[in-house]
């Protein structure tokens, strides 16, 4: 790819990194990095009508995304926050299976919405939970923070290193903790004050992404 490209386009600088690591050697002058453009408009959203809600949005799929561990984090976290509720929004060939551990687990306050429009959910929730093996560049993230939603994302792939400022607009965990989630997640629970101010760091963030600069980048290539 790399021989016979012009440029090679990545969707994180941190992707650059793992590329070299991978090659070893070549024209890495080739390589640059384009994030994806914002496919939605800026909302306006009063923190203080939003919900005790914590929500998962994707595919519902074991091998990436590990939604059992959502699930695992639940457990622990509904024990102590009675007022808190968690929805989990997607469908994929692992719902079922999903399902049946929800109730192995005795989940209590738990939704499984299916395949929809998550607006409303962003609209209403105050938490996005993303607990992936690995990512790309998911576009889940920067839609829930447009929203207010804080997002607290395991540190699994280099992405979510262009898009989260940990402790400014969202929380990064351990990878594969559940344990380090779960703290994270019960700090803000119990400091709304944070919360607020990393939902409105989250929003603010998105509002001041232009896209007419990503493309401009896109021009110089193809110009």
């Amino acid at each position: 790819m790399l021989e016979n490209s012009d440029k090679v386009v990545l969707l994180s600088k941190y992707h650059i990194i793992d590329y070299k690591k991978l090659i070893k050697k070549g024209d890495f002058s080739k390589l640059i990095a384009i994030t994806n453009p914002l496919t939605f408009p800026n909302v306006n959203i009063e923190i203080s009508e939003k919900q005790n809600e914590i929500i998962f949005v994707g595919r519902l799929d074991y091998a990436s995304k590990r939604v059992d561990r959502v699930l695992k984090v639940w457990r622990k976290l509904q024990e102590y926050n009675k007022n808190w509720s968690l929805t989990i929004v997607g469908d994929g060939q692992d719902r079922s299976r999903l399902e049946q551990l929800s109730k192995k687990l005795c989940l209590e306050r738990i939704t499984f919405v299916g395949h929809t429009d998550p607006k409303q959910y962003y609209q209403r929730a105050k938490i996005l939970l993303m607990t992936s093996n690995f990512e790309g560049t998911p576009m889940v993230i920067p839609e829930a923070m447009a929203y207010g939603v804080t997002p607290i994302i395991m540190n699994s792939f280099a992405g979510v290193n262009d898009i989260i400022k940990n402790g400014y607009n969202g929380l990064l965990t351990k990878p594969f903790s559940t344990k380090d989630m779960i703290n994270s997640i019960q700090l803000l629970i119990d400091n709304q004050n944070k919360l607020n101010e990393i939902s409105n760091n989250a929003t603010n963030i998105i509002k001041n992404i232009e896209n007419n600069i990503l493309l401009s980048e896109w021009n110089k290539i193809i110009g």
